[in-house]
């Protein structure tokens, strides 16, 4: 069966005067092309020349569950989109967007998995694409925004790999967690 998205054809490892690595015979499929990346050759999935969501204003909706459902994207064929780079992540890009609305709550935690992309990172940004606002930046795999303020607004989420301008798959959701009543300072417990 032909994978749908990335896959390594060569995979090196170099230690002093020494290379290993692994060898597959593949026959391209149709529809994939060679991508070369540091010790790598992959076969990587054609896909349109831009991608939908290479910049906000293409920016993927993505449901705001109860839980997390992670789904699979790629920053394959993306580019540096025009926006200011993020405070994080060391960003060279390229990067891909997802908007979510903000629940009634103002609630929302948004997770990342690498799949081919070893470093995801991002961002999260507030106003609309022609007046973005970074509100978070994360190099981490998940960020919890508790903020009453920005109730039922959107939320736009730039995701890239850290220090890398390699591209590939990664995983991502966005839920409405159970945070604490007293999550917020207005909001404290008054201790005994």
């Amino acid at each position: 069966t032909v994978p749908n998205g990335i896959y390594d054809i060569i995979s090196l490892t170099g230690v002093g005067n020494t290379i290993s690595g692994t060898f597959t015979t593949e026959n391209l499929p149709n529809g994939y092309s060679l991508q070369y990346a540091p010790n790598k050759v992959r076969a990587i999935k054609n896909v349109l020349a831009t991608v939908v969501n290479d910049e906000c204003s293409g920016a993927y909706p993505l449901p705001v569950g109860l839980t997390c459902s992670l789904d699979t994207f790629s920053t394959g064929s993306s580019t540096n989109s025009a926006v200011t780079a993020p405070t994080c992540g060391q960003f060279i890009g390229p990067d891909v967007w997802f908007s979510a609305q903000m629940p009634p709550s103002g609630n929302l935690r948004v997770e990342v998995a690498g799949l081919d992309i070893t470093n995801p990172c991002f961002a999260v940004y507030t106003g609309n694409c022609s007046t973005l606002t970074q509100y978070a930046c994360n190099g981490k795999t998940y960020l919890t925004i508790s903020d009453l303020a920005l109730a039922n607004q959107v939320v736009y989420i730039r995701v890239f790999n850290q220090n890398s301008t390699d591209t590939g798959r990664f995983k991502i959701c966005v839920f409405q967690p159970n945070v604490p009543l007293n999550n917020q300072c207005a909001n404290a417990t008054q201790l005994g």
